[in-house]
């Protein structure tokens, strides 16, 4: 399973697992060996939104910068696919900008799971004057990508192994 993450996400395991404290080096290890392999994807727009945070870029850009770790450049198939999102999105009130669409975009062609910090794990009916967000726009039809959050990824992606109790993922 491949799994594509928005920057929101990268900048909570800034926040939340602390690289320079040496704690969670085995946590590192293994998140950049994910996106070393392909597994686990930053989209270009997402590493773009990472660099433009500061005038030197966020600490995670500069982590994926060193570590050899390239954006996913859009191609045909995620260009197709922002047309689509784009027409779905086109009737519905939202607050996706266009790094936003192509995020989910990246995450259709690939047929991969997004993973963002944003909320929303029920969209606003049709009509409704509350704007959807990523989670909400990816269970749209036509749309129709799977979004998790950072806790339920690391729970979904831990059933894939067996781990032993305080076993490191």
């Amino acid at each position: 399973m491949l799994f594509v993450f928005d920057s929101s996400t990268l900048i909570a395991i800034r926040e939340n697992y602390l690289r320079s404290t040496g704690l969670f080096k085995h946590f590192w290890g293994w998140l950049l060996g994910h996106m070393h392999s392909g597994r686990i994807i930053v989209p270009a727009a997402a590493f773009k939104e990472l660099q433009d945070k500061k005038p030197e870029g966020d600490e995670f850009f500069n982590i994926l910068v060193e570590e050899n770790i390239p954006p996913r450049k859009l191609d045909a198939a995620i260009r197709e696919q922002i047309k689509g999102i784009q027409k779905v999105l086109e009737p519905v009130k939202h607050k996706l900008s266009k790094g936003d669409r192509q995020i989910m975009a990246t995450a259709k062609a690939l047929g991969a799971t997004l993973v963002t910090e944003e909320s929303q794990e029920t969209p606003p009916p049709l009509g409704s004057s509350k704007p959807y967000k990523m989670p909400g726009a990816c269970q749209l039809a036509g749309i129709d990508v799977k979004c998790l959050n950072m806790r339920k990824f690391l729970i979904e992606i831990a059933k894939e192994r067996s781990c032993r109790p305080n076993e490191l993922l």
